[in-house]
């Protein structure tokens, strides 16, 4: 396996995708109180991504009405 150029989070990353996929409830928990501490730079990103399944409902909501009126007023 080839390292990563200096500055890359290649292997962080794999490191924290494959400890998800081992222990998705545990790291839910960590990724939670990590957020709450709001101290690592990856707080807003955690935070982004707990908001992202509420703000992909309302994008398929208004974009299903939307083309509900299309279709219902032509």
């Amino acid at each position: 396996m080839t390292s990563s150029p200096e500055g890359e989070p290649g292997a962080l990353i794999h490191e924290e995708l494959e400890r998800f996929a081992r222990h998705p409830r545990q790291e839910v928990a960590r990724l939670r109180s990590e957020e709450g501490e709001g101290e690592s730079g990856a707080t807003p990103f955690i935070a982004i991504a707990g908001l992202a399944p509420a703000l992909l409902a309302l994008v398929l909501a208004v974009a299903l009405g939307s083309l509900a009126v299309y279709y219902l007023v032509r």
